[in-house]
């Protein structure tokens, strides 16, 4: 019996194996008929091009530094004021050794943003805000700013 079985299996695997390979090779063939016929000449189709819009000329690229090296832009925006200030020091041989006679100190300046507390902050972003809900201005208080606000600007300033 178990010889039967053993047989059936092998008999099953094989047929499987010749059906999968018939597949492989008449998806082949078809393919090769498809790409035969893509390659042989037709008629030609008249196709109308539009013409080209004139563009406009591309603004120059920002440089990444601007302006003299004291206070200069970057690319973001960025305002970078540069100055040198030096201070009496002793030997130059010993200076020169020294890694700290040469110090490069960044300092940013960030202004944090206060919350919008009144309709009329309100709609100078959004001015049509007063008209789609006009019941705004009674339910902003002082005390109705998110806590979240200064916290989503704090973890903004540690990320900085």
């Amino acid at each position: 019996m178990r010889k039967v079985r053993l047989r059936t299996l092998r008999f099953f695997v094989l047929l499987l194996l010749a059906a999968v390979l018939t597949a492989i090779v008449l998806r082949w063939i078809s393919l090769e008929q498809w790409h035969r016929a893509q390659l042989e000449p037709t008629t030609p189709i008249e196709i109308e091009i539009p013409e080209k819009a004139p563009t406009a000329a591309p603004s120059p690229k920002i440089p990444v530094i601007t302006g003299k090296l004291d206070t200069a832009r970057l690319f973001s925006g960025i305002t970078v004021h540069a100055a040198v200030e030096p201070t009496p020091g002793g030997a130059a041989s010993d200076e020169r050794m020294d890694p700290q006679s040469y110090l490069l100190e960044l300092k940013m300046h960030v202004r944090m943003p206060a919350a919008n507390a009144t309709i009329e902050d309100l709609a100078k972003v959004s001015p049509d805000l007063p008209r789609l809900l006009p019941g705004l201005a009674a339910m902003i208080t002082p005390d109705s700013v998110s806590p979240f606000f200064k916290e989503l600007y704090d973890t903004k300033l540690r990320n900085v």
